[in-house]
């Protein structure tokens, strides 16, 4: 009877092991699904404890499984179709993707393997109006779409009553033809910009006529003054501006002996030697008759007072030719720092007191005005001080 019981128990635990000796026992058949030697679902079923599947004479192990269902061939023919789209819209944009290749390499004078020698620039640049003034804008076309990779430009010439100033330029990806509006409306524009250039031009230059001394050439009194405002509004405290103002030592005696077209061109070869010793933020203006006024940016009196004797010393060593004859002359300087507690009037008028001083003192000197007040007076050509 213990027996009986002990086989019945067997036989109740043995049924998962005789289905899968079953399993490994049976031959292929036509819902099995076969599995790679070596796959990941191979070595996942031995891992997990479980037998191992048969192997087929190619080798391939055998795994019984359900059979494909009633819609598969639906599922493999939607497969199919994305696959198809797919694949022409891959063929479509890789021939839009090579045409604008082509259309970009045209525009750059390029050549491609693949494609026909592009058309000549010339063919695909057009130039409205004619004569020279035509011919000077195609070569300013030309430059344009040298510069910018241009091909197809349609350009105008821009005149003025002072002849050819310019050209505009337009261009584009299309190689049709232009229309005739968009000439239409070059040409208006090309003459409505000329006329504005022309504009712009004459009010440059009657500013210029407005703020420069004719004769020498230098910024006049009225510039001088605009200049000054500007500079009291932007100077920082605690910035150094020399003032040196600046006079022609017997100057009056040459208009009274030789005229005074004579005493003009001493009055331009002045200011020419003057302009020659500044530095390229220095200002330099005349201030009228024989007096010219000096900004020196960033220079103390002391640095003023050395550009004041080289100013002198460029004067007096060179005479100047009148009438087949060299006459001497020198200057008298009176130098100022421009600092804060004054305003610029007030400095100009401490350095024209310096100059008046030399003046007294014998003409040929440089007076220099320090913060203080105190002032030290120097000979051209002269290294030390005249008296303190």
């Amino acid at each position: 009877m213990n027996s009986s019981r002990a086989a019945s128990s067997s036989n109740r635990a043995s049924p998962s092991r005789s289905r899968s000796a079953t399993a490994v026992s049976s031959g292929p058949s036509p819902s099995a699904r076969r599995i790679a030697p070596g796959t990941r679902a191979g070595a996942a079923r031995s891992r997990a404890g479980r037998a191992v599947p048969a192997r087929d004479r190619d080798g391939t192990a055998i795994l019984a499984g359900p059979p494909p269902g009633p819609h598969a061939h639906r599922r493999a023919a939607v497969v199919s179709s994305a696959a198809a789209t797919a694949g022409t819209s891959a063929a479509r944009l890789g021939r839009r993707s090579a045409a604008w290749l082509a259309q970009f390499a045209e525009d750059l004078r390029l050549g491609l393997p693949f494609r026909s020698p592009p058309p000549s620039p010339s063919s695909l640049s057009e130039v409205l109006g004619g004569g020279r003034a035509a011919g000077v804008t195609a070569r300013v076309a030309d430059r344009v779409r040298s510069l910018y990779g241009l091909s197809h430009t349609l350009a105008a010439p821009l005149r003025t009553d002072s002849g050819l100033i310019g050209a505009i330029v337009l261009s584009r990806r299309d190689r049709e033809p232009w229309p005739v509006a968009a000439r239409r409306l070059l040409e208006g524009a090309a003459v409505e910009a000329a006329a504005a250039m022309a504009r712009a031009y004459s009010f440059r230059e009657a500013t210029a006529h407005a703020s420069t001394d004719p004769l020498t050439g230098l910024p006049n009194r009225r510039y001088f003054d605009e200049f000054c405002g500007l500079l009291a509004r932007r100077r920082r405290a605690g910035d150094a501006v020399g003032v040196l103002m600046i006079d022609i030592d017997h100057f009056k005696a040459i208009n009274d002996e030789h005229g005074h077209e004579v005493g003009d061109a001493v009055l331009a070869e002045v200011a020419r030697r003057i302009a020659a010793q500044l530095r390229a933020q220095d200002t330099a203006a005349r201030w009228g008759g024989e007096e010219f006024l000096l900004l020196l940016p960033e220079t103390g009196a002391r640095g003023g007072g050395v550009i004041a004797r080289k100013v002198c010393e460029a004067v007096a060593q060179e005479p100047f030719a009148v009438d087949g004859a060299g006459v001497q002359r020198t200057l008298s300087i009176g130098v100022c720092e421009y600092r804060t507690g004054l305003s610029i009037d007030q400095c100009i008028q401490y350095a024209d007191r310096a100059m008046y001083a030399g003046k007294r003192a014998g003409k040929n000197r440089v007076v220099v005005r320090d913060a203080t007040g105190k002032e030290e007076m120097y000979v051209c050509g002269d290294r030390g001080a005249a008296r303190d």
